[in-house]
C-alpha cells in the first residue's frame, strides 16, 4: 500500500495566498495600462486612450483613420456662419481592428493574467 505524507506550513501558505490575491485584485489596476501599452506600441497610435466602463471592463474608440483626420474645427468668429457640409469620403474595405492586432492584444492580457496567477 501506498502511503503519502506531507506537511504544510500555514504562515507560509497563508502569505503565499494573500499575495495572490493582491496581484487579482490588482489586475482591474493594471489591466488598462497594458491596454494603453498594447495601443501604442503595436497598433502605432500616438494618442492611445482608454475608459473604463466597469470594474473589469477597458474600451476604447476605434476612429478610422485616426483623431487627426476626422475634420477641421470651426473657428471661433464662424460658430454662427453657415458651414459648407463635409463629404464623407470611403476609406476602403480593410477591417480598423485587423486579426494579427488582436491576436497581440489577447496574447498581452493573456500574458498579464498569467503573471498575476503565478504562483510564488
Amino acid at each position: 500500500m501506498l502511503t503519502l505524507e506531507f506537511t504544510l506550513d500555514a504562515a507560509t501558505f497563508q502569505n503565499k495566498l494573500d499575495a495572490l490575491i493582491e496581484r487579482v485584485d490588482d489586475l482591474p489596476k493594471t489591466m488598462p495600462q497594458e491596454f494603453i501599452e498594447w495601443q501604442r506600441d503595436d497598433w502605432n497610435r500616438h494618442m492611445p486612450e482608454a475608459r473604463e466602463t466597469g470594474d473589469k471592463t477597458v474600451e476604447t474608440i476605434i476612429h478610422a483613420r485616426g483623431k487627426r483626420s476626422i475634420g477641421y474645427r470651426v473657428p471661433p468668429h464662424l460658430k454662427g456662419v453657415k458651414q459648407p457640409k463635409r463629404v464623407v469620403r470611403s476609406h476602403g474595405r480593410r477591417p480598423v481592428l485587423r486579426p494579427e492586432m488582436f491576436d497581440k492584444l489577447c496574447e498581452r492580457m493573456r500574458r498579464l493574467i498569467g503573471e498575476a496567477m503565478r504562483w510564488a
